[in-house]
């Protein structure tokens, strides 16, 4: 290390500290946030087992919670920068009455790390995390006879429509395919997209020595406190575990490389970052194969991905239900776990009337029915 950088570094980490304690001190542990800590006691209290599904170099790693025997299970599959850790506190609630199938993607969690560099051109996409998601329940799920709902949040909705609309994998896993009696997508990836949220475009473009610099300056947990901080509708919400969650990945130069490769692959996008149309068109008309009915729920002040997307969604899936929370924004299992929990329930049990139907809510005053 050169003596300018020996005076730099020091220097740039009491910089850091002092820019960094305002925006993570805002955000509260989980401890100090009575309903999270709630939530996430009845998460922790359900009976738990782990598999772990391998092939070639790519672990897959699965958690169910709950008795393991009763006719429903519900699959929830995590978004980018994440983890199965995203549903703690939805868990815990939707588990007194079905068996939950949490999913780590690869790249995340206790998965294995393919490296990026390694994997053909399709790694980390969608429909290669969809692929990956069904040879990981056809191994848990074996002959079981049970009835599944999947869930998925965000990028984890768009690794649920490729599931449940790319006929390959359908007959590849046919025998979990017809198990499958429903979606619940919460704010998901629509491959339509044209604008790339900024925030996730920056992300996609750090390099080792952008980490590096923002560790030693605290700039990067101050820029992830903050953005975490901003994400929600109602900060004094947010965990602080959250922000520390998304520094951890960030900082592991395997996982962040997976993200990275997830966000820039997630729609079929050219150096421009602008659509390549004619496989955003392949991947838009497989919309027409989900035929099961779909409930889709998103925040209306969602600035990741813009609530517009599920109008469309709405529009071209065959059979669903959009419902507008209109303060809530894109963390939805985290910022709004019951809301989400009791819209999945009624799903579920049938009890959402008109299937078709677009409905806002709000939840002002406590009130949670549209």
């Amino acid at each position: 290390m050169s003596r300018s950088t020996r005076i730099l570094v020091p220097l740039l980490a009491l910089a850091g500290l002092a820019s960094c304690t305002s925006w993570e001190t805002r955000l509260h542990p989980e401890r100090e946030i009575p309903i999270l800590c709630t939530l996430a006691a009845k998460t922790e209290a359900l009976p738990a087992r782990e598999t772990r599904s391998r092939r070639q170099d790519v672990e897959v790693v699965i958690e169910e919670l709950g008795t393991g025997n009763r006719s429903r299970a519900i699959v929830l599959i995590h978004g980018v920068l994440s983890d199965r850790r995203t549903w703690r506190y939805l868990a815990g609630e939707l588990g007194r009455d079905y068996d939950l199938i949490l999913v780590d993607l690869p790249g995340c969690g206790a998965s294995s790390v393919p490296d990026v560099t390694e994997l053909d051109a399709d790694g980390y996409t969608p429909t290669w995390l969809a692929d990956q998601v069904l040879r990981a329940l056809d191994e848990h799920l074996g002959a079981r006879d049970v009835q599944l709902t999947v869930v998925g949040h965000s990028l984890g909705g768009a690794v649920a429509l490729r599931m449940l609309g790319d006929e390959r994998l359908r007959h590849r896993y046919s025998k979990v395919i017809e198990r499958v009696d429903g979606g619940v997508l919460l704010a998901p990836l629509d491959f339509a997209m044209t604008r790339p949220d900024p925030t996730l475009i920056q992300v996609a473009g750090l390099t080792d020595f952008d980490i590096l610099i923002g560790m030693v300056s605290g700039l990067l947990r101050r820029s992830i406190a903050r953005a975490v901080y901003e994400g929600c509708h109602d900060p004094a919400t947010m965990p602080r575990e959250e922000m520390e969650r998304v520094y951890q990945i960030l900082i592991d130069d395997r996982r962040r490389e997976a993200a990275q490769a997830m966000i820039r692959r997630a729609a079929p996008l050219d150096e421009r970052a602008r659509p390549i149309w004619s496989q955003v068109d392949r991947l838009v008309a497989d919309y027409a194969n989900v035929d099961v009915p779909c409930l889709i729920l998103w925040g209306g002040r969602d600035e990741t991905l813009p609530v517009a997307m599920g109008y469309k969604l709405h529009a071209q899936l065959p059979s669903s239900r959009l419902l507008i929370l209109r303060e809530a924004m894109h963390s939805l299992p985290i910022e709004e776990p019951l809301f989400c929990n009791a819209f999945i329930r009624r799903f579920v049990t049938g009890q959402l009337e008109d299937r078709s139907a677009v409905t806002e809510f709000s939840h002002v005053g406590g009130g949670d029915k549209p």
